[in-house]
């Protein structure tokens, strides 16, 4: 990392200096001061030997960048070279920079991991923003940056249905933390930018919504492998999921009104119809300390530790979230921590600490307060909605400076909740017991607290402003009716108008009943043939939902939840625990543990994985697993010792060739061999079965068959890999959604041939819960379906209205009919 030393005349100057560069770039980089003269450095003026020393301080091979204040401190930092030897010496930078706005810019350079140049580079253009802000036509883009010089560009095409808001600008913003380049950002379609790419504030303030074409440039050392990763990574969706859903869909991208639609209807988010008394929580008012500050150091410490406790919280409830709704719901906790890390955010902060003497908390609560007010102003509505995000982060910041923020939200008894809008955190704990339905009167379909509350089987409304009047007349214990699915909304219906609610309610409830009634007895068809619908299950709710909707058993046990969002790998023990109570709510039926998928979109930092063009076709699944054999070996340990009181089976992903998978049964026989020799409980022998979704097995597929016990088809990815086409690519969701292609078709068709007789066969990708496509898996011979646990009362009910004569009879006609238009016959 590159070192620094700060010159100035002045030995508190330098020191607040010092402080303010501390808050933007941690305390990692390696600053040393040489300011003041005389004993004590209490008079002005420089020491050429002290600047020396200084440079040694903190010179380790990387360079040493010195900003001099001015005048006999330039001369002085000359002279201080001639003192250093010539491989020292051939390292230093001496920086005409502004000395604050130069040496702030140069320590979140080093921070990042920016080269001597580069860092050199950042402090010299520091000003430059300054100056054009200063100076700019009255409409000019205030947040934009000085035009990197000499950079190489790209440009690419935002596929998000939300546009790049905060969770994807996260994950953007960690991908470019690897590379040593600057990077910039700015969105050709609105003209707005460029910006850091490294600014969380910059970022959505580029307001890049989907369609909209966004240049990159990148100048330094890495800069083209930086941008062929970072264009792939924002084509790619950054995590989010591209493809359109159907109209009505919950986690479709439906426009939303913008601020003066006040006339706007109600959006439903989650289905569900609700009816009770409703209930406004007390808003949270607080106080935050307005006095001033004596000691402006000691609030800038305090705002740094508040801020690293922050991060830690929301590194924790990610952690949880992920564990019990799944890692994509986690995600939104990361993102929200990111938000802590924003530059602009902690400049504001530290300027109202050292300019106004402000108490930590007081000048956080403005900073944020400006960040929000930026927020709501942008034009598109899915970006607003970040503005609550930030507020929510904010809250926690202040709760670790002292400040008293009540949540508000305990509802004394069971009704419907009616608030402005909602925060994730307050979303994720809810108590499902009391809140029968949530209506916001902001908020968005696609807001972070959305997600929460579909996840969490929340009926809720979204949009209601224009009720906001209506409702705010309302007094318990008014009565407030509401269909997440419709959006409607009643406000103390009368006697009439609540029968007929009340029949909508329990039409839907008797549709949900109906479907689940008997979901614990067997799929059976007309015509008496039995199959087995179990559950893909990623977390403790997955497994609980699975066993209350009478799944068979666990299809697929995704284990990457225990590996992501973490800066290090789960130990062994962590991993049993975690697996046991997945397993126990599935207790007495079989289940299938998938090893780790992790690589291509699910990164696992810790393993410090070198980078790669094309992550969905190089090092992920097993073939990560055999290039980290500790970490394998630690999960087969893990899982086989979870397995001890469990019917467990072992899958191993992407496989492609014998050798990949002899070599993951060698693994795991070795696993069992060390928990033998030490006594400790473990199931053996366990069955092995792995995962059919690469077209080089798929194709010769009778060859592995007598290597395992069982098969299980994952239809999503064997269908990308054989179309040669992104399924996270909205432009080819024409060829991917549709019917099944006749190409996948085969294959799915020549594994079940090989299978048949010999060895148990499912399908357990998301094709699998829709009824056109498992007609056609049952009717060519697979025997066991495996899908999400809430699609698991609907699939067995489905199955015993069909004949499974009539489905094999289907199959065979549209396999021959398939194969024989693509034949051209």
């Amino acid at each position: 990392m590159v070192g620094m030393v700060l010159v100035s005349h002045c030995r508190p100057l330098a020191e607040a200096t010092l402080t303010l560069t501390r808050a933007m770039a941690g305390e990692e980089v390696r600053i040393a001061v040489a300011a003041g003269a005389g004993a004590g450095h209490v008079e002005l003026g420089t020491d050429a030997m002290e600047i020396a020393q200084a440079i040694q301080s903190v010179a380790d091979g990387d360079g040493v960048v010195v900003l001099m204040d001015m005048g006999s401190a330039v001369l002085s930092a000359e002279m201080a070279l001639d003192f250093l030897d010539e491989p020292t010496r051939g390292q230093v930078r001496l920086c005409a920079a502004a000395f604050v706005e130069g040496t702030v810019a140069a320590g979140v350079a080093a921070k990042v991991g920016g080269s001597l140049a580069e860092v050199a580079r950042e402090a010299s253009l520091a000003l430059t923003q300054k100056m054009g802000h200063l100076t700019a036509a009255p409409d000019a883009d205030a947040d934009s940056a000085p035009v990197l010089r000499n950079a190489r560009t790209t440009r690419v095409t935002v596929p998000n249905p939300a546009g790049l808001h905060a969770r994807p600008v996260a994950r953007l913003i960690q991908e470019a933390g690897k590379f040593q380049s600057e990077i910039q950002a700015r969105n050709l379609t609105n003209g707005k930018g460029p910006v850091s790419i490294r600014s969380m504030t910059g970022m959505v303030a580029l307001e890049a919504l989907r369609g909209h074409e966004v240049e990159l440039l990148a100048a330094g050392a890495d800069e083209e492998q930086a941008l062929t990763v970072l264009r792939a990574a924002i084509a790619g969706g950054l995590g989010d999921v591209l493809q359109a859903p159907p109209q009505g869909d919950a986690d479709g991208d439906r426009a939303a009104p913008g601020p003066g639609a006040a006339d706007a209807k109600p959006i439903g988010v989650c289905k569900g119809v609700a009816i009770g008394p409703v209930y406004y929580p007390q808003a949270a008012v607080f106080e935050v300390p307005t006095s001033p500050s004596a000691d402006a150091g000691r609030e800038s410490g305090l705002l740094r530790a508040a801020l690293e406790k922050t991060r830690s919280v929301l590194r924790e409830q990610a952690r949880e979230v992920g564990r019990v709704m799944g890692g994509e719901r986690g995600e939104i906790f990361n993102a929200q921590a990111m938000v802590l890390n924003d530059p602009a955010l902690l400049a504001q902060a530290e300027r109202y600490i050292r300019r106004d003497r402000r108490q930590a908390a007081h000048a956080w609560w403005l900073a944020v307060e400006e960040a929000i007010k930026t927020y709501q102003n942008l034009s598109d509505d899915n970006l607003r909605q970040r503005a609550e995000d930030l507020r929510d982060v904010a809250r926690l910041v202040l709760g670790q400076l002292g400040v008293n923020v009540p949540d508000g939200l305990v509802m004394p008894r069971p009704g419907i909740l009616v608030v402005n809008e909602l925060t994730p955190g307050q979303a994720a704990a809810l108590d499902k017991g009391r809140v029968l339905g949530v209506v916001c009167l902001e908020g968005g379909r696609t807001s972070h607290s959305s997600i929460l509350l579909r996840s969490r089987g929340i009926p809720a409304i979204v949009q209601a402003r224009h009720f906001a009047a209506s409702l705010s007349a309302l007094t318990p214990p008014a009565v407030l009716a509401m269909d997440g699915d419709t959006g409607e909304l009643w406000l103390n219906p009368e006697i009439k108008e609540l029968k007929k609610i009340h029949e909508r309610q329990i039409r839907w409830a008797e549709q949900v009943t109906l479907e689940k009634r008997d979901s614990a007895r067997p799929a059976v068809t007309l015509d008496g043939r039995s199959f087995e619908i179990c559950a893909n299950v990623g977390n403790v709710e997955d497994a609980e939902t699975a066993a209350g909707n009478g799944a068979d058993g666990i299809g697929l046990l995704r284990t990457e939840f225990m590996f992501l969002h973490r800066d290090e790998a789960p130990d062994e023990e962590e991993q049993v625990a975690a697996l046991r109570m997945i397993l126990r709510p599935m207790a007495g039926k079989p289940a299938v543990i998938r090893t780790l998928d992790a690589g291509g979109d699910k990164e696992l930092p810790y393993l410090h994985m070198p980078r790669e063009a094309n992550p969905y076709l190089g090092v992920r699944a097993i073939r990560l697993c055999l290039r980290n054999r500790a970490l394998f070996q630690q999960q087969l340990r893990a899982i086989l010792r979870a397995g001890a009181d469990y019917d467990v089976r072992v899958m191993f992903p992407m496989i492609a060739t014998l050798q990949e998978l002899q070599e993951a049964k060698a693994e795991l026989a070795r696993a069992h061999e060390s928990l033998a020799a030490a006594g400790t409980a473990h199931l053996w022998p366990v069955p092995t079965g792995m995962m059919m979704e690469v077209p080089a097995a798929a194709i010769i597929a009778h060859y592995f068959v007598p290597e395992v016990d069982f098969v299980s088809i994952g239809t999503n990815d064997l269908t990308q890999y054989t179309l040669a086409a992104d399924r996270g690519n909205p432009e080819l969701q024409g060829l991917l959604s549709k019917e099944l292609n006749p190409a996948v078709l085969a294959q799915i068709n020549r594994v079940v041939l090989s299978c048949q007789g010999k060895i148990p066969v499912s399908v357990c990708g998301e094709a699998a819960a829709h009824p056109e496509s498992a007609a056609v898996f049952l009717g060519l011979g697979v025997r066991e379906l495996s899908m999400s646990g809430r699609s698991i009362p609907a699939m067995k009910h489905w199955v015993r209205g069909q004949s499974l004569s009539a489905m094999e009879q289907s199959a065979r006609e549209l396999l021959t009919v398939r194969l024989s238009h693509m034949a051209g016959r």
